[in-house]
C-alpha cells in the first residue's frame, strides 16, 4: 500500500436462486418477488469513480478521494472511464454446479 488506497479482489457473482438450487438439494422453490427498494444487482463503484481504480494482479485498487491521503499511485493499468464493476456485468459468474464446488471445498 501507498496511502489510503483500498484493495478489493475479484470475484464472481452468482444468481441468488443458482445459490438456493445449490444448497437446497432439489427442493421447491416460490419467487416472491422483489421487495420494494431492493436492488437487483451490486455496484462497486460509479463511472464517475472509474478514475480512481486501477486495475492489479487481478484486483482493483480504488485510490483514495483525498489527495493528500495518498503518498504515491501504486503500480496497475487504469480502468476505462466509462467502468463500473456490478454484479450484473461482470464477466465472472458462479454456475449452480460453481457454487456446488466451492461449498464442498469449505466442506473439506
Amino acid at each position: 500500500m501507498t496511502g489510503g488506497e483500498l484493495y478489493v479482489p475479484r470475484i464472481p457473482s452468482m444468481k441468488v436462486i443458482h445459490l438456493a438450487k445449490a444448497i437446497t438439494s432439489g427442493a421447491p422453490h416460490v419467487e416472491v418477488g422483489i421487495p420494494s427498494g431492493e436492488k437487483f444487482y451490486e455496484q462497486m463503484n460509479s463511472t464517475e469513480g472509474a478514475r480512481r481504480i486501477l486495475l492489479q494482479d487481478g484486483r482493483y485498487v480504488v485510490l483514495a478521494a483525498l489527495a493528500k491521503c495518498r503518498f504515491a499511485d501504486p503500480e496497475g493499468g487504469q480502468v476505462p472511464d466509462s467502468f463500473s464493476c456490478s454484479s450484473n456485468t461482470n464477466d465472472l459468474r458462479l454456475s449452480v454446479d460453481g457454487i456446488r464446488e466451492l461449498i464442498e471445498q469449505l466442506e473439506l
